[in-house]
């Protein structure tokens, strides 16, 4: 997969007014924590932020974080400020009431997951009375901060499954694991229900239904990619709904470590061969590739647009695995509890595909490129609500990976014997073209061919035929402006390569709509 990117040290990015101090080298990892050196992210008063429940942008491209009782945004300088919330303790989150229409920061709130709509204000799930450590939700909705400084009720209150068809404040939502806008402004809600849709009007309807759906986004399309069991989906505006990636499920126990000792065959083939365990969260980048949070395998998974799956962060070990250093016990409020501070920090300044990621919860790209990373503990009785050290982790700057330019795509491909004229009889009318360009040409003897459309940044569109060996004669191809699964592509330059005997010929093609 080395070969199919490239790292473009070149590319200037301006960095927005609510960017994060500066990064490192595209591709290292490092810690997030208080920029007094502390080993958590933020603090407020004796309120100590060390684990992001939720992460999202706003339009300014500021970072905000929801952390127990408390949202907040990250300054430029490293420092945060609190924007919602009351900071309490466990005991005290789980006597809450739900409050409605007050000072956000009187408001006292469980917050979790978080998204900005185009008016760029902020969404919020409220698990408003969560008790610890099974997790309970009694009060379950989705919050928003209006521009009055208010905090109001959108969707949901009490604990449940209800209300498709009514208004969203009577309805009742259970667990909302992730929460997307779409292009018509309309609120998808991904959780135990499938994944529900609130519209302008503030009505209930469900989109898509299944179990338990861990993550939802919508891209410039419309298209809605969502995670669920092992396996990542999208949904075309049609209904259909077809497999990204994710081969097989793993039954109830993660992989072993010699399973993800073995997972690195999977570099490099479609996402759909390769098996996942739990992509708890997706997002998506401007060039279309998707990044797959893989919580059971230990990874950051890249999908680029042509279905091949790379890696970009985590070794797939745990600290278990790793041997992180010897778990430490101390007393705090009278009880034991464990400490692995060598936990968040393995690997800092390295490469981020040498680094541990365990249990990866939260992902975010930041306006800059860079990847933030939640991580909860290991799952094996080690609770994450110990809040001893900050689990907020940054790869630098992987969105400077990009796919190679459509030349420079063919050249990688056929790297020796490329020569031009090898195919002096193609032949291409009408070009310009709208609704359908003729490609022909002959053979003077039998020869491996195939014939492939690629747009400008080197994505394959469509294949009009295979590698195969053919006989002499004479050929004809249509290409009627539509990728492989069906879609009608934009106005633009498009590149057709024609391979004979692995000798390749490029010709442009102009799509005018």
């Amino acid at each position: 997969m080395a070969t199919r990117l490239l790292c473009l040290s070149w590319l200037a990015l301006t960095a927005p007014v609510g960017a994060l101090p500066p990064c490192g080298e595209p591709g290292t990892i490092s810690s997030v924590t208080a920029p007094d050196g502390g080993d958590y992210l933020a603090a407020f008063g004796e309120h100590r932020s060390y684990l992001p429940l939720g992460l999202a942008l706003d339009p300014a491209g500021q970072v905000h974080v929801s952390d127990g009782s408390v949202i907040y945004r990250l300054e430029s300088d490293g420092s945060a400020t609190r924007i919602v919330g009351v900071p309490q303790t466990r005991e005290e989150r789980a006597a809450n009431v739900l409050q409605d229409s007050v000072a956000a920061l009187e408001a006292r709130i469980g917050p979790e997951r978080l998204a900005f709509d185009r008016q760029g204000r902020l969404y919020f799930v409220d698990y408003v009375n969560r008790s610890w450590p099974d997790w309970g939700r009694k009060l379950s909705r989705i919050a928003r901060l209006d521009p009055d400084g208010q905090v109001v009720t959108v969707a949901g209150g009490e604990y449940g499954s209800s209300g498709d068809g009514g208004p969203a404040k009577e309805a009742r939502f259970g667990v909302m694991a992730a929460l997307a806008f779409d292009r018509e402004g309309r609120l998808l809600v991904a959780g135990t229900d499938g994944i529900r849709q609130i519209d302008g009007q503030g009505v209930v309807t469900t989109l898509v239904e299944t179990d338990l759906v861990t993550g939802v986004l919508v891209d410039g399309q419309g298209v809605v990619f969502f995670s669920q069991g092992n396996q990542v989906f999208r949904r075309s505006a049609d209904g259909v709904i077809e497999i990204v990636a994710g081969s097989r499920v793993y039954g109830d126990h993660p992989p072993s470590v010699q399973d993800n000792r073995s997972y690195s065959v999977g570099e490099g083939r479609l996402a759909t061969e390769v098996p996942l365990y739990q992509p708890w969260e997706i997002t998506i980048d401007e060039q279309g590739a998707l990044y797959i949070l893989d919580q059971g395998f230990h990874r950051i998974h890249r999908i680029w647009p042509d279905g091949v799956i790379e890696t970009v962060a985590g070794n797939g070990l745990d600290y278990v695995a790793r041997g992180c250093a010897a778990v430490e016990k101390r007393a705090v409020a009278g009880k034991r509890v464990s400490e692995h501070r060598c936990q968040d920090n393995i690997g800092n300044g390295g490469p981020a595909l040498e680094a541990p990621i365990w249990w990866p919860f939260r992902q975010l790209l930041t306006s800059e490129g860079d990847l933030l990373v939640s991580m909860l503990n290991d799952f094996r009785g080690i609770y994450w609500g110990g809040e001893e050290f900050s689990q907020l982790r940054r790869i630098c700057r992987v969105r400077e990976w990009r796919v190679a330019t459509a030349v420079e795509a063919v050249e990688e491909e056929v790297p020796a014997g490329r020569t031009e004229g090898a195919l002096p009889s193609v032949r291409l009318w009408p070009n310009p073209f709208n609704a359908a360009v003729t490609i022909a040409f002959e053979l003077d003897q039998a020869a491996s061919v195939s014939v492939r459309i690629y747009d400008e940044l080197g994505q394959r569109v469509r294949v009009l035929a295979a590698a195969a060996e053919r006989p002499a004669g004479s050929y004809q191809f249509v290409w009627d402006g539509l990728d492989q699964e069906g879609r009608l592509q934009a106005s633009g330059t498009y590149f057709l390569v024609v391979s004979v005997d692995g000798t390749d010929e490029s010709h442009k093609l102009t799509l005018l709509h």
